[in-house]
């Protein structure tokens, strides 16, 4: 089964007792059904895992999605408001160009 994950970054990578290799993988949330997805095809062992590696540099984009989203985590309000994250993280960057947009029409 393949399952598709969002760009993620190589945290560790350990060589086993085998002769294996374990990588570790970190992405940005995932939604409910890509995991669901995913565990279903770890637990028939037949998981084909597609994703973009992402250098350790974080793109600004990138920066400011993990500040928003710990900024959503960190209030209960706005979790019961947005019950997740891309949802909160959308509306918020529509405020914040709204204010842009704001800004550029007073300079006018």
């Amino acid at each position: 089964m393949k399952v598709e994950l969002p760009p993620s970054i190589i945290q560790k990578v350990q060589t086993m007792a085998d002769r294996s290799i374990q990588i570790k993988l970190a992405t940005r949330e995932i939604s409910p059904e890509a995991m669901t997805q995913l565990f279903q095809a770890l637990n028939h062992g037949e998981a084909e895992i597609v994703t973009e590696i992402e250098s350790g540099a974080k793109s600004p984009s990138k920066r400011l999605y993990d500040k928003i989203f710990v900024y959503w985590k960190s209030r209960d309000d706005y979790q019961k408001t947005y019950p997740d994250a891309n949802s909160f993280y959308r509306n918020y960057m529509e405020q914040i160009m709204k204010t842009v947009q704001d800004k550029i029409d007073n300079t006018k």
